[in-house]
């Protein structure tokens, strides 16, 4: 009881109240009720594995076959104000930096004096020249 008044808690839908049913009409209740709702519940999981398995079979959506000399774009994570690139380059792809082949060495192309520096493949695009950009287009 609180404040004197009976709590009443939320039941499922179209019940009495508990001491208005006695056990008979409680089974024959579930008995009715219960594979229908668990039947539901296997449709629900059915549709989940089948988007989990589809999800899955993608798999990764970063180009990780990057070769010495390509050229690619790195994506922008200095914290500027707005407006800002969103995409930085072109880099030229030195090698790999790592055995799992997710990093790679790049260096600023046309500044042969600028330090090279590594970047995860996350972060790298395949740089698209004007005239790579002018083919797609048309």
């Amino acid at each position: 009881m609180i404040y004197g008044v009976k709590a009443k808690l939320p039941l499922l839908p179209n019940l009495t109240e508990p001491s208005a049913y006695n056990t008979e009409e409680w089974i024959a209740y579930l008995n009715n009720h219960l594979p229908t709702i668990h039947g539901i519940a296997i449709e629900n999981i059915k549709k989940a594995q089948v988007k989990q398995k589809r999800a899955y079979n993608k798999g990764p959506g970063v180009k990780y076959d990057y070769q010495p000399g390509d050229l690619v774009a790195r994506k922008n994570l200095i914290k500027n104000g707005f407006p800002k690139q969103r995409w930085l380059g072109p880099y030229k792809v030195l090698g790999l930096n790592n055995k799992e082949g997710t990093s790679f060495k790049i260096l600023l192309e046309g500044k042969p004096d600028h330090y090279q520096t590594t970047a995860n493949a996350r972060i790298l695009r395949p740089w698209f020249t004007q005239d790579h950009r002018e083919e797609a287009l048309n």
